[in-house]
């Protein structure tokens, strides 16, 4: 303190004006559009925060996109839950904008009644809201569209869907930058495509890929995986030739990507007559035991932790106790790191396995979802028929340690056919007719298959 006392007033008049001028330099640096993207976000749960997912769609648009956001302050006046979230649709939207580098073009459009912007939004597609008896309409929605005229639509903000906002924006975003929509195909014995308790209408599920992808059945007999499809989608599927087990390997071995969904215990194999009670991971082990993939089999995991309470009937009466082959995952369970589930809430799976690597495994492993460490490897023998969720859990042994249940494998793989593919089956060879009838049966067939 002395030393500064005794300083010359003009010495520290030129330390002042240089720190001065250091600090506007950082404010300007600050200023930048590049640290602009950068936001900081104070708000209770993270509103304005994207994810890194979202970041990698905006970063690849190759064509400008235009935002045509419809709001109407009239709406906002009679509605103020509206007008709240209103705010919030705008600023991510600009945000958006922002990051996506000039690519997005948004305008915000505040259409009066009877107008050109009325009559644009109507035509987009975008609900209009009764504001009184008049007749006058309110819009809260948003229409897109890219170079080609392509075109999507959110018809009105609905604010029991803010908490996928994001996705609802990020989807519309890569639907348009990527018309041309990737290939699935999809490997099952499962009733995904045509379900007879849904009026053989489709798995809800299936409607949801179907918004980023195109869906392609593979037979679980096929002997190859065509070129057009970019991932294979295998759930549950009953393989038993060899020649399927080869395109499967083969589709791998040249950089194709695959989503399995296996399960030692499937719950829903008597919705498919396909597939026999009790199928489960074991018919992809010849192909997982060659790259070194350790799936549990005929033992599901159990979880104190995240058990689901349950009502069950056992014998004459209804019990009510935690069943550990139901369970729900909540964020603690999920890697919050990964783009595939750091933004999941929850997450149920019945009668699911463990995955690991083998020791002399090339591979890499990455946990998406695990167990807390009060869990246990069970029989599966105990889930079947008739289950009974007090015995199960009186047996519970919690072997203090967390077990994988879904996970991403990347790494090179060593196939499982190293000689090439397999030889076919040959045919059996069909009896001689043994009379008139049978003959001319024979004939007609053949004369058929040669029109073919």
């Amino acid at each position: 303190m002395n030393y500064i006392a005794n300083m010359d007033r003009g010495k520290l008049t030129i330390a002042g004006l240089v720190i001065a001028a250091l600090f506007l330099l950082f404010v300007n640096i600050l200023a930048t559009e590049e640290i602009r993207t950068a936001r900081l976000d104070l708000t209770e749960n993270n509103l304005f925060t994207v994810s890194s997912g979202t970041k990698k769609v905006l970063s690849e648009i190759d064509e400008p996109l235009t935002f045509y956001f419809y709001y109407s302050k009239k709406l906002g006046e009679i509605s103020p839950s509206d007008a709240n979230y209103a705010v919030r649709v705008r600023e991510l939207l600009e945000h958006y904008a922002l990051l996506a580098g000039g690519k997005i073009n948004l305008k915000i459009i505040n259409p009066e009644a009877f107008s050109v912007e009325e009559d644009q939004a109507v035509n987009f597609g975008v609900q209009g809201l009764p504001l009184d008896q008049s007749g006058e309409q309110g819009y809260f929605g948003l229409a897109a569209t890219n170079s080609t005229d392509d075109r999507d639509i959110i018809p009105y903000f609905n604010g029991r869907r803010e908490q996928f906002l994001e996705y609802d924006l990020t989807r519309m975003i890569f639907s348009l930058s990527n018309p041309k929509k990737k290939t699935v195909g999809l490997i099952t014995s499962l009733p995904i495509e045509a379900d007879m308790l849904r009026q053989y209408k489709p798995w809800p599920l299936l409607s949801q890929i179907q918004q980023f992808f195109a869906i392609k059945s593979v037979q679980t007999d096929a002997k190859v995986i065509d070129d057009d499809i970019d991932v294979l989608l295998i759930a549950l599927p009953k393989i038993i030739e060899d020649q399927t087990f080869y395109a499967i390997d083969q589709f791998l071995m040249r950089g194709g990507n695959a989503v399995v969904f296996l399960d030692p215990h499937n719950e829903s194999a008597r919705l498919s007559p396909r597939l026999p009670p009790g199928a489960g991971t074991g018919e992809l082990n010849r192909l997982f035991d060659k790259w070194g993939i350790d799936v549990t089999e005929k033992k599901f995991i159990g979880d104190r932790t995240v058990a689901l309470r349950v009502s069950a009937p056992v014998g004459d009466r209804q019990v009510v106790a935690d069943y550990l082959s139901w369970l729900v995952f909540g964020p603690k369970n999920m890697n919050q790191k990964d783009v595939v589930t750091s933004q999941l809430n929850s997450i149920a799976v019945a009668s699911a396995g463990a995955i690991s690597l083998k020791k002399d495994s090339k591979l890499k492993i990455t946990p998406l979802i695990e167990t807390s460490t009060e869990s246990q490897r069970i029989s599966t023998k105990k889930v079947q028929g008739e289950p009974d969720p007090l015995a199960i859990i009186r047996e519970f042994k919690s072997e203090n340690k967390k077990f994988t249940i879904a996970a991403r494998i990347q790494g090179k793989l060593d196939s499982v056919f190293p000689k090439g593919p397999p030889p076919a089956k040959k045919k059996p060879k069909a009896e001689a007719p043994k009379n008139d009838y049978e003959r001319k049966q024979a004939k007609e067939e053949a004369e058929k298959n040669a029109k073919e």
